[in-house]
């Protein structure tokens, strides 16, 4: 009997959990190394959960060692199982009167600095249960929302600040959704969005920007549930506050994460009105007092997330044009190059044509004025008017603006620049059937035939990308005949002095120009049917001269001068002329020794590591 009763004993201390013993041993079990082991245990201990009946003091250190795990678990079986233990515990009216504790632990935990990124998406994970449990009741809402919303926020702000795969920063992303959409959808999901962006938007001691991933999340979801849509509208004013005085205010430079933290919310409750007016200033004041903070992604992280049918242009125009300019100057290479970037981003969301003109003249003439004397300013206005729109307006503007300047210029890279927003617009134009004017005709005549090398080669580069992208119908309108007939000439000049000495036009960087007069002149200028331009192609027998290896190779099948192509233009302008050639290449009465060395041009491309897969 007396063993019969102490067999009893145990297995009531190991139902009840009362023993020290026995919780020990279950904590042992908890930290195993063993998921087999352990997963069994937190089965056992769901089973208890879910039974009920549990003292008080047992329920409390289950919950302790429960929270042990968080750090220690890496399998997913283990944390799911820990996961329906601490649902088990919310189920249980009894049971959840001990969880305030547990929850109380969560919130420390996410604000102690320096926790693992797989730890803290474990805290999200808790966070989202625990919230989907509030959501069937108010009074527990009420009770741990002060205390669950801030953990979540910052654990979920840890995730995606972190250098984890993007794949559990999208996971951590969802499981927050999963919880403010079961909240926001709930009897009092009204009053749960009043109080959440009250709670996170609210101005504190130090700085709340981390709320900002969570706020995002939270529009995210009212946007997509009809009543809650309405009801965040009403809050605007709270998130708009916020973004202010955290964001736009901030003295420290920002993370990716945390200036795109309010993507959703712009895109679905932003307009053009809230931009203009509660935006922009704060905007302007920002580029001028802290221009490496706004820079560094801010403005352009709130651009790329307006509607697309907003239009940026009056803002740019009016607010950020000018500081733009004004850092351009900055002293900061940095600042410099993310004026730029901004600027780019922004006029790409402009469409207001009117204003686009005045935006082209405020960074066009500082350069028809010589103006500018910095060689580096100079490549970053071009760059500013390449990055504009193209338009009919911007055609009659920019490339014979540039065109005055372009000729006298000494710098390689500005002329690299400034021909670059030339050809941009003139592309426009011609495709509208647009005549250039004659000092823009000049000026590539003028470019392709100077002494200068380097200053040939790009001039070649231009026409070709112009007429590459052009197809039948544009090569044979009228402008675009006018346009090729006063250049094809000196690009054949050009190659024609590449054919008779290949290889010192490899060292000096002529051998493009030949590789481009191969690619256009055999097709798409054959396109303008035009008598003046296809006799000049005719006589010059590119595709003849490009294809022979005997008496030695020619410019195009010489492996020692392939092989010593280093700029990626070189390579994308040598893998058009062989595909130009590539018929001719395959002829029958073609020489196996042409067809070969064709062959292994094209090979060398496809396999050298030099060459970059998107060239």
């Amino acid at each position: 009997m007396e063993g019969s009763v102490g067999s009893e004993e145990k297995s009531e201390s190991r139902t009840n959990g009362v023993k020290t013993l026995q919780l020990e041993a279950v904590h042992a079990a908890l930290l195993s190394s063993s998921t087999t082991r352990r997963i069994a245990e937190l089965h056992s201990v769901h089973q208890k959960f879910a039974e009920g009946g549990l003292p008080a003091e047992t329920i409390s250190h289950l919950l302790r060692y429960l929270f042990d795990t968080y750090a220690f678990y890496n399998d997913r079986p283990s944390r799911r199982a820990v996961q329906r233990c601490l649902v088990a515990v919310g189920s249980d009216p009894a049971a959840r009167e001990y969880l305030s504790p547990f929850i109380a632990a969560v919130k420390a935990e996410s604000a102690r600095p320096g926790i693992a990124p797989s730890n803290a998406f474990v805290l999200v994970e808790w966070c989202s249960l625990l919230l989907q449990q509030c959501s069937e009741s108010r009074d527990l809402w009420e009770r741990w929302n002060s205390s669950l919303l801030p953990a979540l926020a910052l654990a979920l702000e840890l995730c995606l600040g972190s250098s984890v795969r993007e794949s559990v920063k999208q996971s951590a992303l969802v499981v927050a959704r999963r919880a403010m959409r079961h909240l926001f959808s709930s009897e009092f999901g009204t009053d749960a969005i009043k109080e959440t962006v009250a709670m996170l938007t609210a101005k504190a001691s130090t700085s709340t920007q981390k709320n900002v991933v969570l706020l995002g999340v939270t529009a995210g979801v009212c946007s997509r549930l009809p009543g809650a849509r309405t009801e965040l509208e009403s809050f605007k004013p709270d998130y708009h506050a916020f973004y202010v005085r955290e964001l736009i205010s901030s003295r420290t430079v920002m993370m990716p994460h945390i200036a795109n933290g309010l993507h959703d919310f712009f895109s679905a409750f932003t307009t053009a009105e809230d931009l203009q007016r509660d935006f922009a200033p704060p905007l302007e004041k920002a580029l001028l007092r802290a221009p490496e903070v706004v820079l560094h992604g801010l403005i352009s992280a709130l651009v790329k997330s307006l509607a697309p049918n907003i239009d940026v242009t009056e803002v740019l125009l009016n607010n950020l044009l000018k500081p733009l300019l004004s850092n351009v100057k900055s002293t900061n290479a940095t600042i410099r190059e993310e004026a730029v970037s901004t600027f780019e981003t922004a006029v790409l969301r402009s469409r207001d044509e009117a204003r686009l003109e005045r935006i082209t003249a405020e960074i066009l003439d500082p350069l028809k004025a010589s103006k500018i004397s910095n060689a580096e300013q100079k490549v970053l206005h071009a760059r500013m008017l390449g990055a504009i729109p193209p338009s009919l307006s911007t055609f009659a503007k920019i490339p014979s603006g540039l065109a005055a300047v372009v000729g006298k210029e000494p710098s390689e890279a500005v002329l690299n620049a400034e021909s670059l927003a030339m050809a941009r617009h003139m592309s426009h134009g011609l495709v509208n059937g647009r005549e250039i004017e004659k000092p823009i005709l000049d000026v590539f005549v003028k470019g392709l035939g100077d002494k200068k090398v380097p200053v040939r080669r790009l001039w070649a580069l231009r026409f070709g990308e112009l007429v590459w992208r052009m197809d039948s119908t544009t090569m044979k309108r009228a402008s675009t005949i006018s346009f090729a007939s006063a250049v094809v000439a000196k690009l054949r000049d050009a190659w024609a002095e590449v054919v008779s000495n290949p290889l010192p036009a490899a060292q000096s960087g002529l051998i493009t120009a030949a590789y481009v007069a191969t690619a256009v002149m055999p097709s798409n200028l054959f396109w303008t049917e035009d008598k003046g331009v296809i006799s000049v192609l005719r006589d010059a027998q590119i595709l003849d001269q490009a294809l022979v290896t005997e008496p030695k190779p020619s410019y195009m099948l010489n492996h020692r001068i392939y092989t010593k192509l280093t700029a990626d233009d070189d390579f994308i302008w040598f893998l058009r002329a062989l595909v130009a050639a590539s018929d001719d290449a395959s002829r029958e009465d073609v020489p196996s020794s042409v067809s070969n060395a064709w062959a292994q041009a094209f090979l060398y491309m496809i396999s050298a590591s030099v060459v970059k897969p998107d060239n």
